[in-house]
């Protein structure tokens, strides 16, 4: 079997070494600017590169013809996003050349946080309350009697970017106060709730989704 890894971050050297132990063989494709990176090379059988790699359709074309010129005498069976980043770009080549696996619909639901949500609740599946990373609350006040009533409410989640724009990885938060440490816990059922839909989580596996309802 051939397995086709998209990685434009250094990550995923774990599952390029089991990929190919398990008898694969293995192709990467990520940034022309980690080449020199020490990627588990002796797991690697072919590596490609992008030139550019944020997802536009620039991009999306470069990929398509680069995949199309490999496929021309070499199949591949499985294409693999080692990071959430690549998950479109991973989609897209399934759906184009008709690999199994999700494709971009499923896909967009996969990064969509909110749309991910209602598309589980309309497949019946246990959605747990929204917990925000950062809640921002908007309050009127009464001056002359010293009184402030909530008024509206925003749910705030940032991502930290390099100087191009890309998301990086940042040091892991370490909750204090009790209600970081349920906005910390959160995150853990949240992630559960995308692997279940990703089909890469069995539902009777989401232990944190499952302990929400007693179940």
């Amino acid at each position: 079997m051939t397995v086709f890894c998209i990685c434009t971050f250094f990550k995923g050297s774990a599952f390029l070494e089991a990929a190919k132990e398990a008898g694969n063989r293995v192709y990467l494709l990520t940034d022309q600017k980690l080449a020199e990176k020490p990627w588990p090379w002796e797991a690697i059988d072919e590596v490609f590169y992008l030139d550019e790699v944020d997802n536009t359709f620039s991009t999306y074309q470069k990929l398509l013809d680069g995949v199309a010129h490999v496929m021309r005498d070499r199949k591949i069976d499985v294409v693999v996003a080692l990071d959430d980043f690549d998950v479109e770009k991973a989609a897209l080549v399934r759906e184009h050349f008709r690999i199994p696996g999700m494709g971009q619909t499923t896909a967009r639901y996969f990064r969509d946080k909110l749309a991910m949500r209602i598309r589980a609740q309309d497949q019946g599946l246990p959605v747990p309350p929204f917990s925000p990373l950062f809640t921002d609350i908007v309050t009127a006040e009464n001056i002359p009697a010293g009184t402030k009533v909530a008024t509206n409410k925003a749910f705030l989640t940032f991502v930290a970017v390099d100087q191009t724009g890309r998301p990086i990885e940042v040091p892991e938060a370490l909750p204090e106060s009790a209600e970081e440490k349920e906005l910390y816990a959160s995150a853990l059922r949240r992630r559960q709730l995308r692997l279940v839909l990703a089909g890469r989580m069995k539902p009777e596996e989401a232990t944190e989704l499952k302990a929400i309802f007693g179940i």
